[in-house]
C-alpha cells in the first residue's frame, strides 16, 4: 500500500518526519520529496518505478530520494534534474510530500502517528493538495524535455497530465537510452 501526504512546514524540522513514523508502524519504504507538485497519480508511479529498481538493483542515485527524481523526471542526469527541474518548479512555500510504503494493516498506525506529530508540531502541518496552475507548471517542464512540441499554458491540465504520466511510466525507456 501507498500513502501520500502533503505537508506545508514553516522552519527547518528538528525530526525527519520519515524516521519519526518509521520508529512508530512498520514502514517498508518512506520518502520526503520537496518541490514537486504533482497529483498521486505521478508521484505513485514514479515511487513504484523507484521500487522496482531498488528491488532489481537497477537503480542510478545512491539515494532513494534522487531515485524518485530520476524516475519522475525520465531524466538520467542528476546535475540536469537539480539545476534545471527542481530550480525551475519551485513552490512558493515549503511544500514537502511523504510518501510511504507499507503493509496494508499499518495504515491506522500511520494515520495515528502523523496526527500526533502534527498536533505537536507548531511550525507543520497538512497543506492543501497543488493548484491546478502549480502541477501543469511541473507537467510542462517534463513534457518539454522529452517531446519538442508547443504548448498552451492555458490548456487543459487533463491532456498534459496524460502525457506526463507516459512519460513518467515510460522512464525506463528514457533512462536506458
Amino acid at each position: 500500500m501507498i500513502t501520500i501526504t502533503y505537508m506545508q512546514c514553516d522552519e527547518e524540522l528538528g525530526i525527519n518526519i520519515c524516521d519519526y513514523l518509521k520508529k512508530c508502524c512498520h514502514i517498508n519504504q518512506c520518502l520526503l520529496i520537496q518541490r514537486v507538485n504533482a497529483m498521486w497519480q505521478e508521484l505513485t508511479l514514479a515511487f513504484i518505478n523507484m521500487l522496482k529498481a531498488i528491488e532489481n538493483r537497477k537503480t542510478v542515485a545512491r539515494k532513494s530520494e534522487l531515485e524518485f527524481y530520476i524516475r519522475f523526471f525520465a531524466e538520467r542526469q542528476l546535475h540536469h534534474i537539480l539545476n534545471e527541474y527542481l530550480m525551475n518548479i519551485r513552490c512558493s512555500s515549503n511544500i514537502m510530500l511523504v510518501i510511504l510504503s507499507h503493509n496494508e494493516d499499518a495504515y491506522p498506525c500511520i494515520k495515528d502517528c502523523l496526527d500526533n506529530f502534527l498536533n505537536h508540531n507548531i511550525y507543520c502541518k497538512l497543506a492543501p493538495r497543488p493548484s491546478t496552475k502549480d502541477v501543469l507548471a511541473t507537467y510542462l517542464e517534463v513534457i518539454k524535455h522529452h517531446i519538442n512540441i508547443g504548448f498552451n499554458e492555458d490548456a487543459d491540465e487533463d491532456k498534459y497530465q496524460k502525457l506526463a504520466l507516459g512519460i513518467i511510466g515510460c522512464g525506463e525507456i528514457f533512462i536506458k537510452g
